[in-house]
């Protein structure tokens, strides 16, 4: 009645929305359960990353909750989450990549990029929302593809030279499917396969 009616005929904020608004001012954009809020999300993204079992639900209700209080032109997932997420996230796969690629032959790094792509590009199917998908994908082909590229075609003894020389199709099918994201890196792929010819 009051939408239909007063809201209306006052032109003022709807019912829903307005408790939306005092929500999202009183409780969730209070600095203590803001802050506790990001807190325990990551928290539980890191242990996800880890291999732990996290409650996707909840972490997909909550993520629904940041989106929904999103009202009045104001993007509260962005704001309250969405940017610490993926300053967090690109921290971890700065410092994750540059150990793995220090430890391990081209072709288990290969591996690795490709597994932590599917796993961001799931978690955002499951619980993350939609316009994270392109962000997070982005800065994965930026932590570990364009900044090791050239690493990891120059490694000696499992490099891009050394599949050639070996006839490492699968490694070398691989390595092109994640250069291709960044057709940048394939330049550098072609001078090889020049040379080896």
């Amino acid at each position: 009645y009051m939408d239909r009616n007063f809201v209306t005929q006052y032109k003022k904020v709807p019912v829903y929305e307005m408790g939306l608004m005092i929500f999202r001012e009183k409780v969730s954009g209070h600095a203590r359960v803001k802050s506790q809020l990001l807190t325990l999300m990551l928290d539980n993204i890191n242990a996800e990353r880890r291999g732990e079992q996290v409650d996707r639900i909840l972490l997909k209700h909550t993520v629904n909750m940041l989106v929904e209080l999103g009202v009045q032109g104001k993007n509260v997932y962005r704001e309250c989450f969405e940017d610490q997420f993926l300053d967090h996230t690109r921290k971890f796969y700065q410092d994750e990549s540059k150990q793995y690629i220090s430890q391990n032959p081209c072709s288990d790094y290969l591996k690795k990029a490709e597994k932590r792509i599917r796993e961001e590009k799931a978690r955002v199917e499951n619980y993350l929302h939609e316009t994270t998908m392109e962000k997070i994908q982005e800065l994965c082909d930026e932590e570990w593809i364009q900044v090791h590229y050239k690493t990891l075609i120059h490694m000696e003894n499992s490099g891009c030279a050394w599949m050639f020389q070996c006839d490492k199709i699968e490694d070398l099918e691989r390595m092109y499917l994640l250069f291709c994201r960044v057709p940048v890196t394939l330049k550098e792929v072609q001078k090889v396969m020049m040379d080896c010819m």
